[in-house]
């Protein structure tokens, strides 16, 4: 009875005494704590009976999960429906064949067009060299070349009005109007 003790103990009457070494023994805490017993309410509670009252285990084996498994039988419906039945009906494999995505990658064939394109070959086909060699500042250069009528013989002439021996067919105009044949 946890309404006894507190007109026992009478907070009010110690503090007009004032007398603060008096009121602890009178208080003693030592003693409203067997008179509460926190030991007592927990047995009454207890904790460990409601436990034992539910029982956790209990109802498991009374749905016993086990039970309704074969009763339902998934593996019984499973042969009746047979899933590996229509699967050879419509044979996802046999489309793939016909389909067969491995015939028009070789048709496509992407290796193909990167030969026919063949970056390599306009390459040499334009080579910056050849042209360099074919235009060759050099070869002109001899063709011209003011040294070669030097050694042929020829006749002089004051300018182009006058008469001309035949002694060859080409004329080599100079810079002073008389003309090497």
């Amino acid at each position: 009875m946890v309404t006894e003790p507190d007109p026992v103990v009478l907070v009010t009457e110690p503090d007009p005494v004032v007398l603060v070494a008096e009121p602890d023994p009178v208080v003693v805490v030592t003693e409203p704590d067997p008179v509460v017993l926190v030991t007592e309410p927990d047995p009454v509670v207890l904790v460990a009976e409601p436990d034992p009252v539910v029982v956790v285990a209990e109802p498991d084996p009374v749905v016993v999960v086990t039970e309704p498994d074969p009763v339902v039988v998934v593996t019984e419906p499973d042969p009746v429906v047979v899933v590996t039945e229509p699967d050879p009906v419509v044979v996802v494999t046999e489309p793939d064949p016909v389909v067969v995505v491995t015939e028009p990658d070789p048709v496509v064939v992407v290796s193909e067009p990167d030969p026919v394109v063949l970056v390599t070959e306009p390459d040499p086909v334009v080579v910056v060299t050849e042209p360099d060699p074919v235009v060759v500042v050099t070869e002109p250069d001899p063709v011209v070349v003011v040294t070669e009528p030097d050694p042929i013989y020829a006749i002089s002439f004051s300018s182009l009005e006058q008469p001309v021996a035949k002694t060859s067919n080409f004329l080599f105009p100079l810079s002073n109007g008389n003309c090497w044949v």
